[in-house]
């Protein structure tokens, strides 16, 4: 879960580990109360705030039975150095339309 804190958004962080070839995926996005065929059933959402929240900030990072400990030790230091350089990478992504979000070489 991306809150705040880090720095960078959800998004943002993904499209950082993207360029680094580091597959991300938005998880339980969006919620289930926003997806067909539920959508329909429950025109005010204001009671699930959680459900909005976890859905806008969760990033899965890469889980399979092959992932070494090298793999594991890129994505720490692309989410470290994302982390130390988010004032950086958050300017460039200021700089952009959302959906022309660029790209952000971390190595």
């Amino acid at each position: 879960m991306i809150n705040k804190e880090f720095g960078l958004s959800r998004d943002e962080l993904s499209q950082v580990f993207w360029k680094e070839n580091i597959i991300t995926r938005r998880y339980f996005y969006p919620g289930c109360h926003a997806q067909e065929p539920y959508r329909h059933m429950n025109r005010d959402d204001s009671h699930l705030v959680n459900t909005k929240r976890i859905a806008e900030t969760i990033l899965c990072l890469p889980c399979f039975p092959d992932l070494t400990e090298d793999h594991v030790r890129k994505i720490v230091s692309v989410l470290t150095e994302a982390r130390e350089r988010k004032e950086d990478i958050s300017n460039l992504f200021k700089k952009s339309p959302r959906s022309e979000l660029p790209l952000v070489k971390i190595s």
